[in-house]
């Protein structure tokens, strides 16, 4: 028995050590433990090793899908952290031209980190799925449970997502001590539209396809009549759909607050018993209505849609 104990965890180190085994191939090892330990187990029943055996390798396979799956939300946080960055220089609103490049590029840079995400969490799926296809072993009865965790890691690799973005956004919802731990704060308010953008397409057609390739190749067996699915779709794309109006939300905020800013400092710093009567527009008015084309034309480049009100 204590040979047996030893055996265990020298195989259980050995298979946590060599992560270059795929998940699936650990139940082919499985098999080939339960065939060196037949005899053994004829002599000793009581000390039910096939039990033990799956037990490793159910253990070893858990693990390993943690760290698979745990690898979607380090890209995600790293793509965050790349898009906060992206406008973040300096402070002040940049110049014109330099100010349109950057939101070029941040509209870019939201295009290829949803195409990332969706693409990673793809690949992912397409390695574990041999690890579910097989059904002529002995670790059948464990499919459930592989499904589930598959399930369960994607669900909440996307609430990762979702809270780590609104971690910028002060309305987010969050506790104080939360915000801004696993984002920092952006300077520049178009990295609000630029998280907006990326939670659309997330919503709109990553989700949905990641949904659909679950439900075939990975069907929840486990739930019945109207229950809902672990990775439940629908609340991941409601999820994502309220934080990219939280984030418009802050977005306008902002703006707003900068240009009521500009209209109460030309309030307040007129002299306005010695003030002659006004005889046409003041130049605040041309400054907001400057911000206010600025404003526009960031949405719309960000976006994708080119503002079209003109302002004279």
């Amino acid at each position: 028995r204590d040979l047996l104990k030893k055996y265990f965890e020298l195989l259980q180190k050995h298979l946590l050590k060599d992560d270059s085994v795929p998940p699936y191939h650990l139940i082919n090892i499985l098999e080939m433990v339960y065939s060196d330990l037949r005899h053994a187990h004829e002599l000793l029943p009581e000390a039910k090793l096939e039990v033990r055996a799956e037990e490793l390798v159910v253990n070893v396979v858990r693990q390993r899908l943690q760290s698979d799956l745990l690898s979607l939300q380090t890209l995600m946080k790293d793509k965050i952290f790349e898009v906060s960055a992206t406008m973040d220089e300096g402070e002040g609103r940049a110049k014109e031209e330099k100010r349109k490049a950057a939101c070029q590029k941040l509209r870019a840079l939201v295009k290829s980190t949803s195409q990332d995400i969706l693409h990673d969490a793809l690949m992912l799926l397409k390695k574990l799925k041999p690890l579910i296809a097989q059904q002529a072993n002995s670790m059948t009865h464990c499919r459930r449970m592989f499904v589930n965790l598959i399930h369960g890691f994607l669900y909440n690799a996307f609430i990762f997502f979702n809270d780590s973005v609104l971690t910028i956004c002060s309305h987010g919802g969050l506790p104080e001590e939360q915000r801004n731990v696993l984002v920092p704060p952006p300077t520049n308010p178009a990295v609000l539209l630029a998280f907006s953008g990326m939670c659309i397409l997330l919503e709109d057609s990553s989700l949905t396809k990641i949904g659909k390739i679950l439900a075939s190749d990975f069907p929840d067996d486990s739930q019945e009549g109207d229950a809902p699915a672990i990775f439940n779709v629908q609340d991941l794309q409601e999820r994502t759909k309220a934080t990219a109006l939280l984030l418009l939300k802050e977005y306008v905020s902002i703006q707003s607050h900068r240009i009521s800013i500009m209209l109460r400092k030309s309030v307040e710093t007129a002299n306005w018993i010695k003030m002659q009567e006004p005889r046409g527009i003041r130049m605040v008015v041309d400054l907001v209505l400057q911000e206010l084309v600025a404003i526009d034309e960031e949405v719309g480049q960000i976006f994708g849609e080119e503002g079209e009100r003109k302002y004279g």
